[in-house]
């Protein structure tokens, strides 16, 4: 889930309201007059945002190794268990060793033939295809040996922990037989906004907390970024490696993602709505990218048209930009409704938000982004 400026920008109307309400107004203007609404502006000054992105993402391990062999073969001997611990190299599983013995056998004998063949074409003894044959057959029945050894002694390919067990001794094994995961590193992968791929960067350090270890900050780094958007979300993925040397975190725990940019100077304009000299609305400007945003209007002014008059007020605020572009939740059906009707039409989707992977989410819902068309 992203948090961005949005909330520091409503905490500042918040403020203004309450001075408002107080009659401490700074630097108010009176724009709009009815019989009995009035709209008010009060200027945000520019200053420093922080720019601390907020994502939340399941933890994954750095490798996921599936053990099996090539060919299906019995199973002789699994030595490790789930949970164990291994490291790379380290024999996990023996498989029926016959055909095995029998490939030997086979090999030894076309290598004594292959030899003895070439000492007779070196003494005028055997023809040269003669040769050519026994050797494409030796090196072929060589080839087939080596996998099949290969795929009789299986080993661990990572230093890491046995997280699956899916066949016993004896029996007959054609898929995986362990899972084996690294998990030192550990990795999360987060969807950033298309708005943030210029400012992220490889190595940048990044703070996770992992929901079971309340509010520890375990360090890491991003390590890849994909190079390609999700037309569909607007979204890049982006994958951070966290060290995990003592191996506390584990793969499916739940996990927070603060990236922070820096800061940006922004300027907001917030737009407050009286009637009868109390607020009962607001919604703000950002003149620099064309955004509206933070349309809000009180439940005791709901029904009036209020939102709609708003919404009109702050596009017309914004006359050096044609198409300005707000952001809604999908489940917000009636501000969608609403939009639409005044010409707004959706262009793109942002984050979703998740129950399952968020506690504090209350049904899934994602971000869209309007563009006025007219």
């Amino acid at each position: 889930m992203r948090r961005n400026h949005f909330f520091n920008v409503m905490a500042v109307c918040a403020a203004l309201s309450f001075v408002a309400c107080s009659g401490q107004k700074e630097t108010v203007e009176q724009v709009e007059e009815e019989t009995v609404q009035l709209v008010k502006i009060a200027k945000v000054m520019e200053q420093a945002v922080p720019q601390v992105v907020s994502y939340t993402a399941t933890v994954e391990p750095y490798k996921r190794n599936l053990i099996s062999s090539s060919v299906p073969n019995r199973i002789k001997k699994i030595y490790v268990e789930v949970g164990d611990k291994v490291y790379a190299g380290q024999k996990l599983v023996d498989l029926d060793q016959a055909n095995l013995a029998q490939q030997k056998l086979q090999l030894d004998n076309l290598e004594l033939e292959y030899n003895r063949v070439k000492e007779l074409f070196a003494v005028g003894g055997a023809s040269q295809q003669q040769v050519d044959q026994l050797r494409t057959q030796y090196e072929t029945t060589k080839t087939a040996y080596e996998n099949l050894n290969e795929n009789t002694v299986l080993l661990s390919p990572v230093n890491g922990v046995v997280t699956a067990r899916n066949f016993d001794n004896g029996d007959m094994a054609s898929g995986a037989i362990l899972t084996v995961m690294q998990i030192q590193p550990v990795k999360v992968l987060v969807n950033v906004s298309e708005s943030d791929f210029t400012k992220v960067k490889v190595g940048m350090p990044v703070d996770v907390n992992v929901e079971v270890y309340g509010n520890e900050v375990f360090k890491g780094k991003v390590s890849l970024i994909h190079p390609t958007i999700d037309p569909a979300t607007r979204t890049f993925v982006t994958e951070i490696n966290i060290p995990n040397t003592d191996s506390r975190i584990r793969p499916g725990m739940f996990a927070r993602v603060n990236i922070d940019f820096g800061n940006v100077n922004r300027v907001w304009v917030c737009y407050l709505h009286y009637t009868k000299d109390v607020p009962d609305a607001t919604v703000s400007v950002h003149h620099k990218t064309g955004q509206v945003e933070h349309l809000f209007v009180t439940e005791s002014a709901r029904g009036r048209g209020i939102g709609q008059k708003m919404l009109d007020f702050a596009r017309k605020k914004l006359p050096e930009h044609e198409h300005p572009v707000l952001t809604v939740l999908n489940t917000n059906t009636r501000a969608l409704a609403l939009y639409r009707r005044m010409g707004w039409q959706v262009v793109g989707a942002k984050e979703k938000f998740d129950p399952a992977k968020d506690p504090l989410v209350v049904r899934p819902s994602q971000v869209l982004e309007m563009r006025y068309q007219g």
